[in-house]
C-alpha cells in the first residue's frame, strides 16, 4: 500500500508526500499566496477568518530580526517549477551543509533573499537540518533534490 497521492501544492503534478508533510506543503502554500497578494480579500466565513488571522500571525508574515553570528534562523523554500535551489554547499563535513557560492541570476535562494532580505542565506552559512533531516548531509541532499518545500535551519557562523 503506497501513500496516497494528492495534489497539496503549487506543482503541476501530484505528490507522495506524507499526511504531515501534505499539511505543511499546504501551509507554506498559504503563506506564500497571502505574501503575494497585494490586496485585501473579503472573508466571509469564521473558518476562512480564523485560517487569514493565523497567517496573518505567522513568523513567515513579520520579518524576523537579522541573524547575528553564530545564531540559528530558519528559511522555507517552496520549489516552483523547474526553477533550480541556486546554491553550492560543501558537505566535506558530512554533517552539515556549507554555503560556498549563491546563484544572484537565478534560484529559490537568490529568491528568498530578495524576499527577506533580514534572513538571507549567505556564504559561509552552515544549512544544519532540511525538513527534520540533519546530522547526514548526503540525506539533506537527497531531501533537496527530493522534496518540494524545504524548511531548512541555518547557522549562521
Amino acid at each position: 500500500m503506497g501513500a496516497e497521492k494528492s495534489r497539496c501544492c503549487r506543482c503541476s503534478s501530484t505528490c507522495d508526500l506524507g499526511q504531515r508533510q501534505q499539511a505543511e506543503c499546504v501551509e507554506a502554500n498559504k503563506i506564500a499566496d497571502v505574501e503575494e497578494s497585494d490586496e485585501e480579500s473579503s472573508i466571509s466565513s469564521e473558518a476562512d477568518a480564523s485560517t487569514r488571522k493565523r497567517l496573518q500571525d505567522s513568523p513567515q508574515q513579520r520579518p524576523p530580526a537579522a541573524p547575528t553570528s553564530n545564531q540559528l534562523f530558519k528559511t522555507l523554500l517552496v520549489k516552483q517549477g523547474n526553477l533550480p535551489l541556486g546554491v553550492d554547499v560543501n558537505h566535506a563535513d558530512r554533517r552539515t551543509l556549507m554555503v560556498v557560492g549563491i546563484n544572484d541570476a537565478e534560484g529559490l535562494v537568490m529568491l528568498w533573499n530578495r524576499q527577506h532580505p533580514e534572513s538571507a542565506i549567505k556564504v559561509g552559512d552552515r544549512i544544519i537540518s532540511v525538513n527534520g533531516v540533519s546530522g547526514d548531509a548526503a540525506k539533506m541532499i537527497e531531501v533537496c533534490t527530493t522534496a518540494l518545500f524545504l524548511d531548512c535551519a541555518v547557522l549562521r557562523p
